[in-house]
């Protein structure tokens, strides 16, 4: 395993450009958000322009940007809504995949939330089912894995999860695991590992961050969401032993990153931010030395 981060991360280090910010943290891995217009908006390349994936050009451009830096890509990020236009959500995410492919990077982390309110449960499983499988039988030859990630109302559950992941019946569909987002769901903490454990052989990306509950709160059932933007906190501060979830990961054969993803930041004035972010790096790289 090996520390990476969001790209919406290095806005708080305070660099020039992204480069800059992926040096200033002793980083070479970073996950690209990916629009709808297949460019980076969290990262942007010459000129101060995101890079436009949409191409092949563009792609080898991009790979070519990554190397020069000695970088890498370690996931796509999609924004996927399958309650919408299924023609659409499918194009779109074989763009991802076939992006991640020229770019090097074995995982896009997918979401499978309904942006419509109040949109029928069972028939967004079954759009879901049907998308994942179209996208991946579109780019089979490429290998990158798929992974949903734990976010929201309905991917924290994992009987939703099981479905998702019988349903399709790929091995290439997996999890972006969220290590804070089963926490934040309010499963005890005791369960979070458990949770983590029956789906580690799944995981194909990740994001890490923490929450600091009260110790009274940690291993009792709470209610989705609670109180989380006072208890959301840097990697090091929170209840999440980070260092047992990676040798978890690693007994179930992860090897891909640990990318933090820290949402306490906008909480801190902005000259603590860079500082945190370097503590964030240092439990990362802490963690993937003694998993």
């Amino acid at each position: 395993m090996y520390p990476a981060t969001r790209d919406a991360m290095l806005a708080h280090v305070g660099q020039s450009d992204p480069w800059a910010a992926l040096h200033f943290l002793g980083l070479s891995a970073v996950e690209l958000n990916f629009n709808r217009e297949a460019q980076t908006p969290g990262f942007l390349g010459r000129g101060g322009q995101p890079f436009d994936l949409s191409s092949p050009a563009g792609r080898r451009e991009a790979r070519a940007a990554f190397d020069a830096h000695g970088a890498s890509v370690c996931a796509l990020l999609m924004a996927n809504d399958f309650s919408g236009d299924m023609e659409t959500e499918v194009k779109w995410g074989v763009s991802a995949v076939e992006a991640a492919h020229a770019l090097g990077a074995p995982a896009v982390r997918i979401d499978l939330v309904p942006h419509q309110k109040d949109y029928d449960r069972t028939l967004f499983e079954a759009r879901c089912i049907e998308g994942v499988k179209r996208i991946l039988a579109a780019t089979e030859s490429t290998g990158v894995g798929l992974g949903v990630e734990n976010h929201g109302h309905i991917t924290n559950d994992p009987a939703f999860l099981d479905r998702i992941f019988d349903g399709v019946g790929s091995p290439r569909l997996g999890l972006t695991l969220d290590t804070a987002n089963f926490y934040w769901y309010g499963h005890p903490l005791e369960r979070v590992y458990e949770i983590m454990s029956r789906f580690a052989a799944r995981v194909r990306h990740t994001h890490i961050k923490n929450i600091n509950y009260p110790a009274d709160e940690r291993n009792k059932q709470r209610a989705i969401g609670w109180e989380y933007g006072q208890y959301c906190c840097p990697l090091d501060e929170g209840n999440i032993d980070h260092a047992r979830v990676a040798r978890i990961l690693q007994g179930a054969g992860y090897r891909g990153a640990l990318c933090v993803e820290d949402e306490s930041l906008p909480k801190r004035p902005a000259e603590q931010r860079p500082q945190l972010m370097k503590r964030n790096v240092a439990e990362l790289k802490r963690c993937c030395a003694i998993s």
